[in-house]
Protein backbone atom coordinates (compact mmCIF):
# COMPACT_ATOMS: atom_id res chain seq x y z
CA UNK A 1 0.00 0.00 0.00
CA UNK A 2 1.16 3.55 -0.70
CA UNK A 3 2.79 5.17 2.36
CA UNK A 4 0.30 8.06 2.35
CA UNK A 5 -2.69 5.71 2.21
CA UNK A 6 -1.26 3.58 5.04
CA UNK A 7 -0.72 6.67 7.19
CA UNK A 8 -4.27 7.87 6.59
CA UNK A 9 -5.81 4.50 7.40
CA UNK A 10 -3.76 4.26 10.60
CA UNK A 11 -4.93 7.71 11.68
CA UNK A 12 -8.55 6.81 10.96
CA UNK A 13 -8.27 3.55 12.92
CA UNK A 14 -6.81 5.47 15.86
CA UNK A 15 -10.01 7.51 15.88
CA UNK A 16 -12.31 4.46 15.76
CA UNK A 17 -11.64 0.74 15.39
CA UNK A 18 -14.91 -1.17 14.86
CA UNK A 19 -15.31 -4.84 15.79
CA UNK A 20 -15.41 -7.19 12.77
CA UNK A 21 -13.84 -10.12 14.61
CA UNK A 22 -14.81 -13.55 13.37
CA UNK A 23 -16.52 -12.20 10.27
CA UNK A 24 -15.86 -13.16 6.67
CA UNK A 25 -16.07 -9.95 4.62
CA UNK A 26 -16.50 -9.45 0.86
CA UNK A 27 -15.93 -6.13 -0.89
CA UNK A 28 -16.91 -6.06 -4.57
CA UNK A 29 -15.32 -3.42 -6.77
CA UNK A 30 -12.22 -3.73 -4.64
CA UNK A 31 -9.90 -1.90 -7.03
CA UNK A 32 -11.96 1.31 -6.91
CA UNK A 33 -11.03 4.14 -4.57
CA UNK A 34 -13.59 3.29 -1.88
CA UNK A 35 -13.26 -0.47 -2.24
CA UNK A 36 -9.47 -0.36 -2.00
CA UNK A 37 -9.48 1.88 1.08
CA UNK A 38 -12.27 -0.13 2.72
CA UNK A 39 -10.44 -3.41 2.24
CA UNK A 40 -7.23 -1.96 3.65
CA UNK A 41 -9.10 -0.35 6.55
CA UNK A 42 -10.65 -3.70 7.56
CA UNK A 43 -7.43 -5.68 7.14
CA UNK A 44 -5.50 -3.18 9.30
CA UNK A 45 -7.84 -3.32 12.27
CA UNK A 46 -6.24 -4.43 15.55
CA UNK A 47 -5.85 -8.21 15.55
CA UNK A 48 -8.62 -8.76 18.10
CA UNK A 49 -11.10 -6.78 15.98
CA UNK A 50 -9.98 -7.89 12.51
CA UNK A 51 -12.25 -9.99 10.24
CA UNK A 52 -11.37 -13.66 9.79
CA UNK A 53 -11.11 -13.02 6.05
CA UNK A 54 -11.25 -9.98 3.76
CA UNK A 55 -11.90 -10.72 0.08
CA UNK A 56 -11.89 -8.14 -2.70
CA UNK A 57 -13.31 -8.77 -6.16
CA UNK A 58 -12.05 -6.86 -9.17
CA UNK A 59 -12.96 -7.30 -12.81
CA UNK A 60 -9.65 -5.86 -14.03
CA UNK A 61 -7.45 -7.18 -11.25
CA UNK A 62 -5.56 -3.90 -11.56
CA UNK A 63 -4.96 -2.00 -8.32
CA UNK A 64 -3.48 1.47 -8.09
CA UNK A 65 -1.46 0.55 -5.01
CA UNK A 66 -0.02 -2.54 -3.36
CA UNK A 67 -2.76 -4.54 -1.65
CA UNK A 68 -2.27 -5.76 1.91
CA UNK A 69 -1.03 -9.38 1.70
CA UNK A 70 -3.71 -10.62 4.13
CA UNK A 71 -6.42 -9.66 1.62
CA UNK A 72 -7.64 -12.28 -0.83
CA UNK A 73 -8.09 -10.96 -4.39
CA UNK A 74 -10.57 -12.53 -6.79
CA UNK A 75 -10.24 -11.36 -10.39
CA UNK A 76 -13.73 -11.99 -11.72
CA UNK A 77 -16.62 -10.61 -13.74
CA UNK A 78 -19.60 -10.52 -11.38
CA UNK A 79 -22.02 -10.40 -14.31
CA UNK A 80 -20.97 -13.96 -15.20
CA UNK A 81 -23.26 -16.46 -13.47
CA UNK A 82 -20.55 -19.11 -13.41
CA UNK A 83 -18.15 -16.68 -11.73
CA UNK A 84 -20.77 -15.65 -9.18
CA UNK A 85 -21.32 -19.28 -8.25
CA UNK A 86 -17.72 -19.48 -7.05
CA UNK A 87 -18.38 -17.04 -4.20
CA UNK A 88 -18.90 -18.35 -0.68
CA UNK A 89 -21.31 -17.14 2.00
CA UNK A 90 -20.24 -14.02 3.88
CA UNK A 91 -21.08 -12.26 7.13
CA UNK A 92 -20.61 -8.79 5.64
CA UNK A 93 -20.86 -7.82 1.97
CA UNK A 94 -20.06 -4.33 0.67
CA UNK A 95 -21.33 -4.24 -2.92
CA UNK A 96 -19.30 -1.44 -4.49
CA UNK A 97 -18.76 -2.95 -7.96
CA UNK A 98 -19.46 -0.81 -11.00
CA UNK A 99 -18.10 2.31 -12.61
CA UNK A 100 -18.79 5.67 -10.98
CA UNK A 101 -17.70 7.38 -14.21
CA UNK A 102 -20.52 8.33 -16.62
CA UNK A 103 -18.25 7.91 -19.61
CA UNK A 104 -17.68 4.28 -18.61
CA UNK A 105 -20.95 3.10 -17.10
CA UNK A 106 -22.73 4.08 -20.32
CA UNK A 107 -20.36 2.09 -22.55
CA UNK A 108 -21.99 -1.19 -21.52
CA UNK A 109 -25.54 -0.40 -20.37
CA UNK A 110 -26.58 -4.05 -20.03
CA UNK A 111 -23.73 -4.86 -17.65
CA UNK A 112 -24.39 -1.63 -15.79
CA UNK A 113 -27.96 -2.76 -15.19
CA UNK A 114 -26.87 -6.30 -14.32
CA UNK A 115 -24.35 -5.23 -11.67
CA UNK A 116 -27.03 -3.33 -9.80
CA UNK A 117 -29.95 -5.72 -10.31
CA UNK A 118 -29.45 -9.48 -10.57
CA UNK A 119 -25.88 -9.32 -9.26
CA UNK A 120 -27.21 -7.45 -6.22
CA UNK A 121 -29.92 -10.09 -5.79
CA UNK A 122 -27.35 -12.88 -6.05
CA UNK A 123 -25.05 -11.26 -3.48
CA UNK A 124 -27.92 -10.84 -1.05
CA UNK A 125 -28.45 -14.62 -1.17
CA UNK A 126 -24.77 -15.03 -0.26
CA UNK A 127 -25.18 -12.93 2.90
CA UNK A 128 -25.63 -14.91 6.09
CA UNK A 129 -28.75 -14.32 8.16
CA UNK A 130 -28.20 -11.35 10.51
CA UNK A 131 -25.21 -10.43 8.37
CA UNK A 132 -24.50 -7.03 6.77
CA UNK A 133 -25.36 -6.19 3.18
CA UNK A 134 -24.30 -2.70 2.15
CA UNK A 135 -25.39 -1.62 -1.34
CA UNK A 136 -23.44 1.22 -2.91
CA UNK A 137 -26.06 3.31 -4.68
CA UNK A 138 -25.51 6.77 -6.12
CA UNK A 139 -26.68 10.37 -5.93
CA UNK A 140 -27.71 9.84 -9.57
CA UNK A 141 -31.03 8.47 -8.26
CA UNK A 142 -31.89 12.10 -7.43
CA UNK A 143 -31.64 13.09 -11.11
CA UNK A 144 -34.43 15.43 -12.13
CA UNK A 145 -34.91 17.10 -8.76
CA UNK A 146 -34.40 20.84 -8.33
CA UNK A 147 -33.49 20.73 -4.63
CA UNK A 148 -29.95 21.76 -3.77
CA UNK A 149 -29.74 19.75 -0.52
CA UNK A 150 -31.13 16.31 -1.23
CA UNK A 151 -32.45 14.11 1.57
CA UNK A 152 -32.97 10.37 1.71
CA UNK A 153 -36.77 10.62 1.59
CA UNK A 154 -36.59 12.09 -1.93
CA UNK A 155 -36.18 10.32 -5.27
CA UNK A 156 -35.52 11.60 -8.79
CA UNK A 157 -38.05 12.15 -11.55
CA UNK A 158 -36.16 11.17 -14.71
CA UNK A 159 -37.75 8.78 -17.19
CA UNK A 160 -36.42 5.44 -18.42
CA UNK A 161 -35.21 7.08 -21.65
CA UNK A 162 -32.87 9.43 -19.75
CA UNK A 163 -29.30 9.34 -21.16
CA UNK A 164 -28.11 7.78 -17.90
CA UNK A 165 -31.14 5.52 -17.36
CA UNK A 166 -29.19 2.21 -17.24
CA UNK A 167 -27.24 3.50 -14.27
CA UNK A 168 -30.06 5.39 -12.54
CA UNK A 169 -32.69 2.65 -12.89
CA UNK A 170 -30.18 -0.02 -11.93
CA UNK A 171 -29.37 1.81 -8.71
CA UNK A 172 -33.06 2.31 -7.91
CA UNK A 173 -33.67 -1.43 -8.38
CA UNK A 174 -30.65 -2.27 -6.24
CA UNK A 175 -32.06 -0.10 -3.47
CA UNK A 176 -35.42 -1.89 -3.73
CA UNK A 177 -33.71 -5.29 -3.47
CA UNK A 178 -31.73 -4.09 -0.46
CA UNK A 179 -34.97 -2.96 1.19
CA UNK A 180 -36.45 -6.43 0.63
CA UNK A 181 -33.36 -8.00 2.21
CA UNK A 182 -33.82 -5.80 5.28
CA UNK A 183 -37.55 -6.29 5.70
CA UNK A 184 -38.07 -9.89 4.59
CA UNK A 185 -34.80 -11.81 4.85
CA UNK A 186 -33.35 -11.02 8.28
CA UNK A 187 -30.32 -9.17 6.88
CA UNK A 188 -28.89 -5.90 8.15
CA UNK A 189 -29.19 -4.19 4.77
CA UNK A 190 -28.58 -0.56 3.93
CA UNK A 191 -28.32 1.49 0.74
CA UNK A 192 -25.71 4.24 0.45
CA UNK A 193 -26.34 7.10 -1.97
CA UNK A 194 -22.76 8.12 -2.65
CA UNK A 195 -21.67 11.35 -4.32
CA UNK A 196 -18.32 12.55 -5.62
CA UNK A 197 -15.80 10.77 -3.44
CA UNK A 198 -12.17 11.49 -4.26
CA UNK A 199 -8.71 10.86 -2.89
CA UNK A 200 -5.58 8.77 -3.48
CA UNK A 201 -6.13 5.46 -5.23
CA UNK A 202 -7.72 6.40 -8.55
CA UNK A 203 -6.82 4.28 -11.55
CA UNK A 204 -4.76 5.83 -14.31
CA UNK A 205 -7.75 5.76 -16.68
CA UNK A 206 -10.19 7.45 -14.29
CA UNK A 207 -11.94 10.02 -16.50
CA UNK A 208 -13.79 11.96 -13.82
CA UNK A 209 -13.24 15.67 -14.05
CA UNK A 210 -11.10 16.10 -10.93
CA UNK A 211 -8.58 13.44 -11.94
CA UNK A 212 -8.57 14.65 -15.53
CA UNK A 213 -7.61 18.12 -14.29
CA UNK A 214 -4.87 16.68 -12.08
CA UNK A 215 -3.36 14.57 -14.86
CA UNK A 216 -3.42 17.52 -17.26
CA UNK A 217 -1.72 19.72 -14.67
CA UNK A 218 0.99 17.17 -13.83
CA UNK A 219 1.64 15.89 -17.35
CA UNK A 220 1.10 19.02 -19.48
CA UNK A 221 1.32 21.86 -16.94
CA UNK A 222 -2.06 23.13 -18.09
CA UNK A 223 -5.75 22.48 -17.40
CA UNK A 224 -8.29 22.72 -20.21
CA UNK A 225 -11.95 23.12 -19.28
CA UNK A 226 -14.49 21.84 -21.83
CA UNK A 227 -17.11 24.34 -20.71
CA UNK A 228 -17.26 27.41 -18.46
CA UNK A 229 -17.31 25.24 -15.33
CA UNK A 230 -20.50 26.66 -13.84
CA UNK A 231 -21.85 23.31 -12.59
CA UNK A 232 -21.72 22.92 -8.80
CA UNK A 233 -20.35 19.80 -7.13
CA UNK A 234 -19.98 18.84 -3.47
CA UNK A 235 -16.95 16.63 -2.92
CA UNK A 236 -16.14 14.22 -0.10
CA UNK A 237 -12.71 12.87 0.80
CA UNK A 238 -12.35 9.08 0.76
CA UNK A 239 -11.53 8.79 4.47
CA UNK A 240 -14.74 10.58 5.38
CA UNK A 241 -16.63 8.21 3.11
CA UNK A 242 -15.05 5.18 4.84
CA UNK A 243 -15.89 6.65 8.24
CA UNK A 244 -19.50 7.18 7.19
CA UNK A 245 -19.82 3.71 5.64
CA UNK A 246 -18.51 2.03 8.80
CA UNK A 247 -20.79 4.17 10.97
CA UNK A 248 -23.83 3.15 8.92
CA UNK A 249 -22.79 -0.52 9.00
CA UNK A 250 -22.26 -0.60 12.75
CA UNK A 251 -24.69 1.97 14.14
CA UNK A 252 -27.25 2.77 11.44
CA UNK A 253 -30.75 1.38 11.17
CA UNK A 254 -31.75 -0.39 7.97
CA UNK A 255 -32.61 2.09 5.25
CA UNK A 256 -31.02 4.67 2.96
CA UNK A 257 -28.11 6.99 3.79
CA UNK A 258 -26.44 9.77 1.84
CA UNK A 259 -22.64 9.47 1.81
CA UNK A 260 -20.43 12.34 0.75
CA UNK A 261 -18.74 15.56 1.77
CA UNK A 262 -19.43 19.22 2.45
CA UNK A 263 -16.94 20.87 0.06
CA UNK A 264 -19.27 22.70 -2.33
CA UNK A 265 -17.47 24.17 -5.32
CA UNK A 266 -17.98 24.96 -9.00
CA UNK A 267 -16.01 23.03 -11.60
CA UNK A 268 -14.19 26.26 -12.45
CA UNK A 269 -13.24 26.83 -8.81
CA UNK A 270 -12.03 23.23 -8.61
CA UNK A 271 -9.83 23.76 -11.65
CA UNK A 272 -8.49 26.99 -10.15
CA UNK A 273 -7.55 25.22 -6.90
CA UNK A 274 -5.73 22.43 -8.75
CA UNK A 275 -3.97 24.98 -10.94
CA UNK A 276 -2.84 26.92 -7.85
CA UNK A 277 -1.52 23.78 -6.11
CA UNK A 278 0.36 22.53 -9.19
CA UNK A 279 1.33 25.83 -10.80
CA UNK A 280 -0.42 24.82 -14.03
CA UNK A 281 -1.95 27.23 -16.55
CA UNK A 282 -5.76 27.27 -16.69
CA UNK A 283 -7.60 27.57 -20.02
CA UNK A 284 -11.33 28.35 -19.92
CA UNK A 285 -13.56 28.49 -23.04
CA UNK A 286 -15.05 31.87 -23.86
CA UNK A 287 -18.43 30.32 -24.65
CA UNK A 288 -20.45 28.12 -22.32
CA UNK A 289 -21.47 24.73 -23.71
CA UNK A 290 -22.98 21.61 -22.17
CA UNK A 291 -20.22 19.03 -22.11
CA UNK A 292 -21.67 15.89 -20.50
CA UNK A 293 -25.15 14.86 -21.67
CA UNK A 294 -27.61 14.44 -18.80
CA UNK A 295 -25.18 15.65 -16.14
CA UNK A 296 -26.78 17.52 -13.21
CA UNK A 297 -25.99 21.20 -12.77
CA UNK A 298 -25.90 20.99 -8.96
CA UNK A 299 -24.97 18.03 -6.74
CA UNK A 300 -25.30 18.52 -2.98
CA UNK A 301 -26.46 15.88 -0.51
CA UNK A 302 -27.93 16.51 2.92
CA UNK A 303 -25.68 14.51 5.28
CA UNK A 304 -27.56 15.14 8.54
CA UNK A 305 -28.68 11.51 8.82
CA UNK A 306 -25.27 9.89 8.46
CA UNK A 307 -23.41 12.53 10.46
CA UNK A 308 -25.76 11.96 13.41
CA UNK A 309 -24.21 8.51 13.85
CA UNK A 310 -21.33 7.95 16.26
CA UNK A 311 -17.59 7.83 15.53
CA UNK A 312 -17.30 10.21 12.59
CA UNK A 313 -13.86 11.57 11.78
CA UNK A 314 -13.67 15.34 11.11
CA UNK A 315 -14.30 16.44 7.54
CA UNK A 316 -11.15 16.84 5.45
CA UNK A 317 -11.00 20.27 3.82
CA UNK A 318 -10.94 20.12 0.03
CA UNK A 319 -7.66 22.03 -0.23
CA UNK A 320 -6.00 19.47 2.05
CA UNK A 321 -7.67 16.58 0.21
CA UNK A 322 -6.57 17.88 -3.19
CA UNK A 323 -2.98 18.36 -2.00
CA UNK A 324 -2.86 14.78 -0.66
CA UNK A 325 -4.35 13.39 -3.86
CA UNK A 326 -1.95 15.33 -6.08
CA UNK A 327 1.02 14.20 -3.97
CA UNK A 328 -0.17 10.61 -4.34
CA UNK A 329 -0.49 10.99 -8.11
CA UNK A 330 3.07 12.30 -8.26
CA UNK A 331 4.31 9.20 -6.42
CA UNK A 332 2.75 6.51 -8.62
Amino acid sequence: MNELMQKEISETLAFHSPDFSGRNVLVTGGSGIIGNYLGSYLSNLPKSLRPSTVTLTSKSGVFSSIVDPVIKILKMDLTSASEMNKLDKYDSIFHAAGYGQPGKFLLDPIKTLSLNTWVTESLITKTNISGDFIFFSSSEVYSGLDSNSLTENEIGSTNTNHPRAPYIEGKRTGEALTHIAATSMGINAKSLRIALIYGPGAKSDDERVMYTFMRQALEKNEINLKDRGTAIRTYGYVLNAISQIIAVTKFGENGIYNIGGTSKITILELAELIATITGARLNVPTENTTYMLGAPTHVELNLNKVLSLDHQIPMVDIKVGLQRTIEWMKSV
